[in-house]
């Protein structure tokens, strides 16, 4: 065997021995992420449409009708208007226009304290080029609603989030019109 034929060999060798040392390296970083991670905490795509991306969040929280108007909810209307990318009269409209939703499905109390469940809702006007719909176009804002038990002990047990992503002209209270019934709908059945 020649020089250069013992140096090709070596360099083969080397090369085979990085990459099944990087395939392993790569099926450990996938057993620790799966074993790390809980059922209850990962992000679920539930619909794509042209219009809507819906992701899931946490738990999967579902309550009957009769739940929703016998137990206490707090629906955190100053969250929404304060933390959010709406403009000021936006967002004043936006609040408005989400606690008659809220109020419409649900028991309302004054405080948390008093509260079963806290609803929350935030409405944002942003464009997100990483979420794109089945025409590859980027969102333009999103409504995320959650529901949480009271007290929250844990947030991936105690609370479930759906996130809309909006493709279309985004306008606040137009589009959280719009997708309130829908999660309304995924959130809460009819009493047995």
């Amino acid at each position: 065997m020649t020089i250069a034929e013992r140096g090709a060999a070596k360099l083969r060798a080397r090369s085979l021995s990085a990459a099944a040392g990087v395939g392993a390296r790569c099926v450990l970083l996938l057993v620790l992420i799966s074993l790390s991670s809980r059922d209850g905490a990962t992000t679920e795509m539930v619909s794509s449409t042209v219009e809507f991306q819906i992701h899931r969040d946490f738990s999967r929280i579902i309550l009957t009708d009769s739940q929703a108007k016998e137990l206490s909810f707090f629906f955190d209307v100053k969250g929404l208007t304060e933390r959010t990318t709406l403009p000021k009269n936006e967002a004043q409209e936006v609040g408005k226009a989400a606690t008659e939703l809220v109020s419409s499905k649900f028991h309302l109390v004054s405080s948390k304290s008093e509260a079963n469940f806290i609803v929350q809702i935030r409405v944002d006007n942003l464009v997100n080029y990483a979420i794109r719909n089945p025409r590859r176009e980027p969102s333009r804002g999103l409504v995320m609603i959650s529901v949480c038990r009271l007290p929250i002990v844990d947030v991936v047990d105690d609370c479930g989030n759906l996130t809309f992503f909006y493709f279309g002209t985004f306008q606040g209270v137009d589009v959280l019109k719009k997708v309130f019934p829908v999660w309304a709908a995924m959130t809460l059945r009819s009493s047995p």
